[in-house]
């Protein structure tokens, strides 16, 4: 009897083992072909950019978009694949992923100036607010626009001093 229930076991387990390698290697290989199909499309978007007859400032402006894309996406992949083998594993990510909410949201309020600032970069190379070579005067500081990131607004006043104001 009890080499019966061993030989049902045995098979059982096989037939999971043989699920989970699949579920874990079918995994991997989309995570990989979607990684590669966002790299191409991004490599395809700086070509039509740089290709594109446009003013230099809005060519790095479309350049920093398409990387912050690319990036979002990349992680966004990653994670799903991540998640793709733990539950190939047999781990139940529920609690992970809780855990993970839970953590995410406490770093998002220590994080807020920081978001706050990437989002306002956004919004600023989105809308076009201002270029880098424009006179502007914020925060106090009047000048002229050196780089603009998705952080930060580099300016420098007419004495030459350099200011760095978040967005």
């Amino acid at each position: 009897m009890i080499s019966k229930w061993w030989e049902m076991f045995r098979g059982f387990a096989m037939a999971n083992l043989v699920d989970s390698v699949l579920t874990i290697i079918l995994t991997v290989v989309l995570a990989a072909v979607l990684l590669a199909l966002v790299n191409w499309v991004a490599h395809k978007a700086k070509e039509q950019v740089m290709a594109a007859e446009m003013e230099a400032d809005r060519r790095a402006r479309l350049r920093t978009v398409i990387s912050a894309a690319k990036n979002t996406l990349r992680i966004a992949i990653l994670a799903l694949a991540g998640m793709g083998i733990l539950a190939g594993f047999g781990i139940d990510f529920g609690p992970i992923l809780a855990a993970a909410g839970i953590a995410g949201l406490a770093i998002s309020l220590g994080a807020q100036t920081m978001i706050k600032d990437f989002l306002g970069g956004l919004i600023i190379l989105l809308e076009d607010q201002y270029r880098v070579g424009d006179a502007i005067s914020t925060n106090g500081v009047d000048g002229t626009v050196e780089r603009i990131t998705l952080r930060r607004t580099n300016i420098r006043t007419g004495d030459g001093a350099l200011f760095i104001v978040p967005n």
